[in-house]
């Protein structure tokens, strides 16, 4: 028994020395959260009073691919609202944000090396290119990886209601999160649907205020014109990459992201397997995804680091 644990601790601490190394090679580029220095060319138009999902003369550059996105912001106008204060940071904003988004991320994988490590260390192995990047980016998908972890967490404590919240404040930031919130709804009933509705309602509210109904119809127009297509890490650019014309790739995403809808539902009475399917489609339906984004698949590990009470092992904690 303890050479078996020995051995898992070597094992845990080569993955782990093997990102570190990772990440020290990468950074000799220098520390570019380039996310976040986009994240702050958007709250500085807000603070100008400039259209947000345009650029005006004199705004900071933002990162525009004319081949998958055609506007400087891909997000609602919830995450540009979020930064107008850290825009007054000027460039020191970026890093402000950085050092935030980088204890998220260690946060939930410690939280996850702390209840299942060896999985978790492999899971981190296989993720590695993904996380080395997260960690550097400055994107949101730190602090949404800790809340969907936070989310199952609090469903497994019966507390569906966080989980329906925490559920909608990460729909308002990147759309495709509301499949997990529509998880929390299916499994965790009338409580999870009323912490949805009212802080999605809130997130809204305040979204307004601080970016104005202009910008908000500006994303749905830009959206809806297709202003953004498929890159090539979205499940509509891999089918694209096959050779599926970009309409049936768009059908068929529809298809299998309303399919998972439909499991979610089917799986009410099975809620980590939902979740799981949930975080799933949450990558599925998005059509701007980034090799970071593979991290947040981390949180499939969730429902094994806190298993529901009648699936924890006897002697074991479930929180």
């Amino acid at each position: 028994m303890n050479d078996g644990r020995r051995l898992a601790r070597a094992y845990i601490a080569v993955v782990v020395g093997l990102i570190v190394v990772i990440q020290f090679l990468y950074f000799q580029r220098g520390i570019v959260p380039g996310d976040a220095l986009n994240y702050l060319a958007a709250g500085q138009r807000l603070n100008d009073g400039h259209p947000l999902y345009g650029l005006s003369p004199g705004d900071r550059p933002a990162d525009i691919n004319p081949e998958y996105w055609r506007i400087p912001l891909v997000s609602p106008p919830l995450i540009a609202v979020i930064w107008r204060p850290l825009a007054l940071l000027g460039d020191a904003g970026p890093y402000v944000w950085w050092v935030g988004q980088v204890a998220a991320l260690l946060a939930a994988v410690g939280m996850l090396l702390r209840r299942r490590p060896a999985l978790t260390a492999t899971a981190l192995l296989l993720l590695s290119v993904p996380f080395v990047y997260e960690f550097a980016v400055g994107n949101v998908n730190s602090f949404l990886l800790l809340g969907l972890l936070v989310a199952w967490r609090a469903f497994t404590a019966g507390r569906p209601a966080t989980s329906g919240g925490l559920a909608a404040m990460a729909a308002g930031i990147k759309v495709s999160p509301i499949f997990v919130g529509w998880w929390a709804v299916v499994t965790g009933g009338r409580s999870a649907l009323v912490a949805l509705l009212g802080t999605g309602v809130a997130a809204l509210l305040v979204s307004l205020a601080g970016a104005g109904l202009d910008n908000h119809l500006a994303h749905v127009t830009a959206l809806a014109g297709g202003a953004v297509s498929f890159s090539p890490l979205s499940l509509g650019g891999m089918l694209r990459f096959v050779g599926v014309p970009e309409t049936l790739a768009s059908l068929i995403v529809i298809a299998i992201v309303a399919a998972a809808a439909i499991l979610v539902w089917r799986l009410r009475r099975r809620p980590d397997r939902g979740f799981q399917v949930a975080v799933v489609a949450m990558i599925a339906a998005s059509p701007a995804v980034s090799i970071n984004w593979f991290v947040l698949l981390l949180a499939l590990l969730a429902p094994a680091a806190w298993p529901l009470p009648e699936q924890a092992p006897t002697g074991r904690p479930t929180g």
